[in-house]
């Protein structure tokens, strides 16, 4: 989820807002085949301007980039360049 935020309400909030909001839609339209479920948490990042045309394409082609790297060794890898783990 990419979102412009000036600090006005609490991250913790805007996440739980999307996360139900998302999986209600999903699962009472059946949309999909299967009910979704979010797991527990979130990460947060911040993206400089003149870096946002990348981070668009690469939210835009994930599907085919998690063929090749799994969401959790990306975000392991995501973590470890923000230096949030060694």
């Amino acid at each position: 989820v990419l979102f412009e935020y000036y600090g006005e309400a609490g991250l913790p909030s805007i996440f739980k807002q999307v996360k139900g909001a998302s999986s209600y839609y999903l699962n009472s339209d059946g949309l999909i085949p299967e009910s979704i479920y979010w797991e527990k948490g979130y990460d947060c990042y911040t993206v400089s301007p003149n870096k946002l045309n990348e981070v668009i394409a690469y939210i835009n082609d994930q599907v085919e980039y998690h063929k090749l790297i799994s969401y959790t060794e990306e975000i392991e890898r995501l973590r470890k360049n923000a230096g949030f783990i060694k």
